[in-house]
């Protein structure tokens, strides 16, 4: 157990991440969205199935769009929107399907923009950002970024998507463009997120500490990248963010 520098002590900016960090983006929303547009399309297939194979198709382009050994030699970005529009062309045609991508995408871009809240993250940002300043860098089109965070009264100084930056994370650009925002030094900046390789280690590159959000509390693999922090909650933020609050890895 290696001991680390207290995060309150030390911190100026908590920024976080979106999906199934502060708005629950689960399996079970998916499959949601999956039925309503198989149903909306009369698609004769099983709703989970279709996600499940679009699922895996749209994992696999995550693979490719960042360079992470150099970063300005990463393949030209793609908004998320048109990802899922061309993942959806070329199921529909493996498949044999009659649909219609960009009404399927449309329907997905629609429901992200509608994601709940947490049940602590609005009381867990609103304290912390009495002590600190709050903001958000997530991998996400504007066009369902922006309507999700409208409709809540999340207090935040700054917000940022990866389409603004016309890049993903881990790409060091995003985590640079939100500390220049917020005027804070990325030491003085800790990171909040659900992924080990978008958030923690995108975050570590440019020197900020990192708490992962590990919501089942299961092993992760840290072979990508070891967080400084790992709660199961959002509320444990609070107390590791105490002004002279200590912990270990």
């Amino acid at each position: 157990m290696q001991s680390v520098q207290p995060l309150g002590s030390i911190a100026k900016a908590v920024i976080f991440d979106v999906y199934n960090t502060l708005f629950d983006n689960g399996h079970e929303a998916w499959l949601a969205t999956f039925q309503a547009l198989c149903r909306q399309q009369a698609l004769p297939i099983d709703h989970q199935e279709l996600y499940r194979r679009w699922r895996a198709m749209e994992a696999e382009t995550r693979k490719v769009r960042v360079n992470l050994e150099a970063p300005e030699l990463s393949p030209p970005f793609k908004p998320y929107r048109v990802v899922w529009e061309e993942c959806f062309e070329r199921l529909f045609e493996e498949l044999g399907l009659d649909g219609d991508a960009a009404a399927a995408k449309a329907r997905v871009v629609a429901d992200l923009g509608r994601r709940g809240l947490y049940p602590e993250s609005l009381a867990v940002v609103t304290r912390l950002h009495a002590s600190f300043k709050t903001a958000i860098l997530s991998n996400a089109d504007d066009s369902f970024l922006k309507p999700l965070l409208e409709a809540t009264p999340l207090p935040l100084d700054a917000v940022i998507s990866s389409e603004a930056v016309s890049a993903y994370k881990p790409h060091p650009v995003g985590f640079q463009r939100i500390l220049e925002v917020l005027q804070v030094a990325p030491q003085e900046a800790v990171f909040v997120g659900d992924t080990v390789y978008d958030d923690i280690l995108g975050a570590q590159r440019v020197g900020m500490r990192t708490v992962l959000v590990n919501w089942s509390g299961a092993p992760v693999d840290t072979s990508q990248a070891r967080p400084d922090y790992q709660v199961t909650n959002l509320t444990q933020l609070l107390d590791l963010l105490r002004p002279g609050k200590g912990g270990v890895l």
